[in-house]
């Protein structure tokens, strides 16, 4: 089975949502921070966490909470190595924040209405002909646990899911196995997440 690096520091209890999720679609998933070798992996998972340090992507903070410079520093270095490597990525939440400012794009450090009760849900519309689009059809309803969103967006990615308000919600590399949405799936496996991750490990198939 591909083995899927999940690149955090946080605490376990924090990641076991997309441990379960990879592992219901048949990937392997481990937890690393320090002392990783990259190259003992198919694959790459970024999980949901606290903010980007604006530096990364040239602004001020005038917003961003709980920031850690240099777990930003380190998680950006792992991207890149994946990248290089042609390796299959999924950014979830903070995970497509970071796939966006590693490609050049910015961020808005606070949008209101996106930190929803984790029970509600808002409409997510897709792009026709994306990914998303033939994992869910014209549109799903997700859940919504963000302030922070992609401003700018990178050349290399494309918007292919927004809500009513024009945030992006989904992204897709141009060309690359890469892809990034702002909702959290792993939450909601039942209710439609898990083709996310279905979708994941079909990308190590072609």
């Amino acid at each position: 089975m591909k083995k899927i690096l999940i690149f955090t520091n946080r605490a376990p209890d924090k990641t076991e949502e997309y441990v379960n999720a990879l592992e219901q679609v048949g990937l392997t998933p481990e937890r690393g921070y320090t002392e990783v070798n990259f190259d003992d992996y198919d694959g790459l998972l970024i999980p949901g966490g606290p903010d980007i340090d604006p530096y990364f992507y040239g602004e001020e903070n005038y917003a961003s909470k709980n920031m850690d410079f240099d777990f930003d520093r380190e998680t950006l270095k792992c991207i890149d190595v994946f990248v290089n490597a042609n390796k299959p990525i999924v950014g979830i939440c903070l995970g497509q924040q970071f796939l966006n400012v590693y490609f050049k794009g910015t961020l808005f450090q606070d949008i209101k209405k996106h930190g929803i009760k984790e029970t509600d849900r808002h409409l997510v519309s897709f792009e026709k002909g994306s990914a998303f689009e033939k994992m869910y059809g014209e549109d799903t309803l997700t859940n919504s646990l963000h302030h922070q969103c992609i401003k700018k967006l990178a050349d290399d990615l494309l918007a292919v899911g927004h809500t009513e308000d024009g945030v992006i919600e989904a992204v897709e590399h141009k060309t690359k196995p890469i892809i990034g949405v702002q909702w959290h799936p792993e939450k909601i496996l039942s209710d439609g997440g898990i083709e996310v991750f279905k979708y994941y490990k079909s990308l190590f198939e072609n």
